[in-house]
């Protein structure tokens, strides 16, 4: 029975970090909405591009990488569009982007959570981690530079999250998630998975060599290479 109190001890204190954490990053992300202005920026051409592509105004952007990213853009757009009509196209625009950027980073943090928990380290410490992570300088820019590099964060956690799951049971389901994963990656912007890429081979060299294996090798290959053109061909279609 002290056992089982023991260990329910630590819940409170695992969610009073949890709930900072959280209030960390609305906070942050409510600060940049409020100081940032993303239509103001010169760079909210390429995003108004890209969205008169996506709605079929135009055949082609001559911007032809980080699809995905405004896609999700365009997509959170017309949602407010949807669900706010009063609101300006410039309001609009603003609030959707801020709010897809700070999607896009909250993923790649619980990505770390997931990785970071692999080994059981402490939660308390992971989500204090987290919470000065959210503060940081670096982060900041990261959040406001509203650009497809945001994707890095996003997604490191995850596929290395991926990696130590199929190093420890060998489910397929997470060879699948790391191909979708990836490939999204790619299709994205090249450099990123490049950089991606070459970080991942360095876990897998110093940490999971077990999984080289030519069986390993293709079944990932496969499954990134048909998700690949999968969505090649849906967002360039």
């Amino acid at each position: 029975m002290k056992k089982l109190n023991v260990r329910n001890s630590k819940y409170p204190s695992r969610l009073f970090f949890k709930i900072f954490f959280y209030i960390v990053f609305y906070y942050t992300s409510i600060l940049l909405y409020l100081t940032y202005d993303i239509v103001q920026s010169p760079d909210f051409e390429k995003y108004y591009n890209y969205f008169i592509y996506y709605s079929g105004d135009i055949n082609k952007t001559y911007l032809e990488q980080g699809h995905f990213y405004y896609y999700l853009n365009y997509i959170f757009s017309l949602i407010f569009y949807n669900i706010k009509s009063s609101l300006t196209l410039n309001e609009i625009f603003n609030l959707s982007i801020h709010l897809t950027n700070s999607l896009i980073f909250l993923f790649g943090c619980k990505g770390l959570v997931k990785y970071i928990s692999f080994d059981k380290n402490s939660f308390k410490n992971i989500y204090i981690v987290l919470s000065v992570i959210c503060i940081l300088p670096s982060s900041i820019v990261l959040r406001s530079t509203f650009k497809p590099e945001i994707l890095a964060f996003a997604s490191l956690g995850w596929l290395a999250y991926f990696i130590r799951a199929y190093s420890s049971k060998k489910k397929l389901l997470d060879a699948m998630k790391f191909g979708i994963l990836f490939s999204i990656v790619i299709t994205s912007k090249i450099s990123i998975g490049l950089i991606i890429g070459f970080i991942l081979i360095l876990e897998i060299l110093l940490n999971h060599q077990e999984i080289l294996s030519k069986k390993t090798f293709i079944t990932i290959n496969v499954y990134f290479y048909f998700y690949f053109c999968l969505i090649n061909r849906k967002l360039f279609k």
